[in-house]
């Protein structure tokens, strides 16, 4: 049935990356480097944007470190979140066409700002100089529940994913499911599971969980977060809004050596191991098994 509702969505076909805002570019780099991944070389938006970013590749979707480079009205929205807190603060939706997302999702009734163009400078491995380029449209403020979501077209894949930014010494391939906070996650994933035109359902744990057709969002209430997470520091987590992802490993054995190896304390959960928002940039991190 899920299935059949999410195939209801052309232009969505899921997750395309997490944003996470973090005040200082070069201390987040090397905090997720200690974590045993590849983290790409800074990258810089154009001026009017006023941001940078390093981003963690994966196989489809990917993790976006993002820092505020100068202030400007177009990231007034990120100044003020750093202002509280690092931490998850975006969803970028994946798309082959910013403009068909517009359509389809206008005739839904939910609206979007018009698709832009934009692209950032990147110098591949070999010393040749190229672009990153995409087509964006953001849905309005307030559309998912204490996060902002947008739509991301990517002009040129290969210069976003490349074979030597995919190889993490903690084997993290993929997005299993995004981690939320709510005070009442029945409510909350029936409005974001509008955008993809899916159902939510309860999971056994007591979160509520939307499927985007890649991988899920899971709504918790504060209580069942705790409780699933036992043991781990959430201190510096979000209390409403988005607070972590589990990725999944080829190896839970490389994930341990990975991350002891840079001296990083990992406690084992029953989702996986778990890395406390106070050593991530304010972003819970689970690694799961294959």
């Amino acid at each position: 049935m899920l299935l059949l509702q999410w195939r209801m969505r052309r232009s969505i076909t899921g997750i395309d990356h997490a944003v996470a805002l973090v005040r200082e570019l070069d201390g987040a780099r090397a905090r997720f480097e200690r974590l045993g991944f590849t983290v790409a070389p800074r990258g810089v938006h154009p001026p009017e944007l006023g941001t940078g970013n390093h981003t963690v590749m994966l196989e489809r979707e990917y993790l976006e470190l993002m820092g505020v480079l100068a202030p400007t009205a177009a990231n007034a929205r990120y100044r003020s979140a750093l202002a509280q807190r690092e931490g998850l603060a975006a969803l970028a939706l994946q798309t082959t066409s910013a403009d068909a997302v517009v359509a389809e999702m206008t005739a839904a009734g939910v609206a979007l700002e018009a698709p832009v163009d934009f692209a950032r400078p990147v110098v591949l491995s070999d010393g040749i100089r190229t672009q990153a380029a995409f087509r964006t449209a953001h849905f309005a403020e307030g559309t998912a529940p204490g996060f902002h979501v947008f739509c991301c077209e990517h002009r040129t894949r290969h210069v976003t994913w490349r074979p030597e930014l995919l190889d993490h010494a903690n084997g993290a391939v993929a997005l299993e499911h995004v981690l939320a906070a709510s005070d009442d996650p029945q409510s909350d994933a029936a409005a974001c599971a509008r955008l993809f035109a899916s159902t939510p359902s309860e999971a056994s744990d007591g979160a509520v969980v939307v499927d985007t057709g890649n991988a899920t969002i899971r709504f918790h209430s504060q209580r069942s977060l705790a409780a699933r997470f036992r043991g781990v520091d959430l201190a510096g987590a979000a209390t409403a809004g988005l607070v972590g992802l589990s990725l999944r490993t080829t190896s839970l054995a490389k994930a341990e050596r990975a991350i002891a190896g840079g001296g990083v304390r990992a406690t084992e959960t029953a989702d996986g191991i778990a890395i406390a928002p106070g050593d991530a940039c304010g972003v819970l991190l689970v690694f799961a098994g294959p």
